[in-house]
């Protein structure tokens, strides 16, 4: 395996390592490996788990000259970092950070079934 590689796949451990498996947007946590049991801990169906899957964020874009150093790598749900970049605009990690806290805080951004089921968030922003 290339050391680039195995660079990122170290840096995307550590971010979930320090972020105690939270996603860096929303607070909710992430599954790393086995969806079924995230899945039965917290009574979702496999299709709502699979939004928890931990994936890297790149704190500033490697489009826009960000690294795969580990300090510009977060963990984010998958449903977190692909709406952050569907947007047309793609909003700096922080001031996305601030969105989601606060359309979390209201009840938003997940489905409302799920606020139910999951923890409270855990913020890292």
């Amino acid at each position: 395996m290339p050391d680039k590689i195995k660079a990122v796949k170290a840096a995307r451990a550590r971010a979930f390592r320090i972020q105690a498996g939270h996603c860096c947007y929303c607070g909710w946590p992430m599954w790393l490996d086995n969806p079924s049991a995230f899945a039965a801990r917290y009574n979702l169906s496999r299709r709502e788990a699979a939004w928890f899957q931990r994936t890297a964020e790149h704190c500033i874009a490697k489009c826009e000259g960000g690294t795969n150093r580990a300090e510009n790598i977060r963990a984010a749900c998958r449903f977190c970092n692909q709406r952050r970049h569907r947007r047309a605009t793609v909003p700096d990690a922080k001031a996305y950070a601030c969105l989601v806290r606060n359309r979390m805080l209201k009840g938003g951004w997940h489905s409302p079934a799920l606020f139910k089921r999951m923890p409270v968030p855990y913020f890292s922003w």
